[in-house]
């Protein structure tokens, strides 16, 4: 049997190169048997024989991964919302999978605010270039964003306009509200109660130690 199976699979490189490529989502298994001309059934008992029922078993959980991985990472190359674990994030910044446009330039800083909230962060969910909230074991944080127009009248007296939508501090633990304005980047760290009965928040991103809202103002490293 073992002769057979490394006769059936050797003009794709062997089983176990095949078995990879499943994972990966590069071919189902009805794709791998037209290659060499058996059944999907087939295939996935001669993974069953070679791997064992849990090694298959673990192929099918990666494939879905691997599945849910590539639907994010194209979601968010066309500007739309999406989820991944944290370490994927992580991974795929890393390997410029993600690119680092936007708001996803200080992934690393939002991180490192939120964790004192959410602990080891578990799920990322983005919108367009930007975290838009961090769950973790411990809490979840929302984020948004803001970038000063000079056309505005707020840009003159230093001042972003952040709307507060109905809800927006609900099932959260903290709110940060990130602005990038006049070449720098500001952090504001809230607790829900304090956003919850407004409906807009006025944040300085130049002289904010002048700000009422200055002690909610978050120290960070710079990011490296």
């Amino acid at each position: 049997m073992k002769e057979t199976m490394k006769t059936r699979y050797a003009p794709l490189g062997g089983i176990e190169k095949v078995l990879a490529s499943y994972k990966r989502g590069d071919f189902s298994l009805a794709e791998i048997g037209e290659r060499i001309g058996i059944s999907k059934t087939s295939v996935c008992n001669d993974f069953r024989y070679v791997f064992g029922a849990e090694g298959v078993e673990e192929a099918q959980k990666e494939r879905k991964q691997a599945a849910s991985k590539k639907s994010a990472i194209t979601a968010l190359k066309n500007g739309k919302p999406a989820k991944m674990s944290y370490s994927e994030t992580v991974a795929c910044l890393k390997s410029g999978e993600i690119e680092r446009k936007g708001f996803l330039s200080i992934f690393e800083t939002v991180v490192q605010l939120a964790r004192s909230v959410t602990g080891i962060p578990d799920v990322i969910r983005f919108g367009l270039n930007s975290i838009r909230e961090i769950e973790g074991k411990e809490g979840i944080v929302k984020i948004r964003y803001g970038e000063p127009k000079k056309k505005l009248a707020e840009y003159r007296i230093d001042r972003y306009r952040f709307k507060i939508t109905p809800g927006m501090a609900k099932n959260v633990d903290a709110l940060i509200f990130c602005l990038k304005g006049k070449g720098k980047f500001l952090y504001y760290v809230f607790p829900p109660e304090k956003v919850a009965k407004i409906k807009s928040l006025n944040l300085k991103f130049d002289k904010q130690e002048k700000s009422k809202y200055a002690a909610f103002l978050a120290k960070v490293e710079p990011q490296k």
